[in-house]
């Protein structure tokens, strides 16, 4: 079975690695589509790629995680808040 296991590992990561070359090879489109809509677009594509966007895309970009921690510990103006 290592045989068999390693040959199915060699393939997943050489397909891989082509779809990152492939996806660098591309010229790019600018800001014609927004990153949600371009993904969709090229899914097909990119199959692996898209897995990897689905996971970082859906993160919420704010910082009131970080701002309640600092309040909770009653650092509500120091110097290290303020440098975030």
């Amino acid at each position: 079975w290592a045989v068999c296991i390693s040959k199915v590992t060699a393939h997943a990561q050489t397909a891989s690695r082509n779809e990152v070359d492939n996806y660098l090879a591309e010229p790019a489109l600018g800001h014609q589509l927004g990153p949600l809509d371009l993904w969709k677009k090229t899914r097909d594509r990119y199959p692996r790629l898209v897995v990897l966007v689905c996971r970082y895309l859906c993160i919420i970009m704010n910082s009131v995680t970080c701002e309640r921690i600092f309040s909770k510990m009653g650092l509500v103006v120091t110097d290290r808040r303020t440098s975030l």
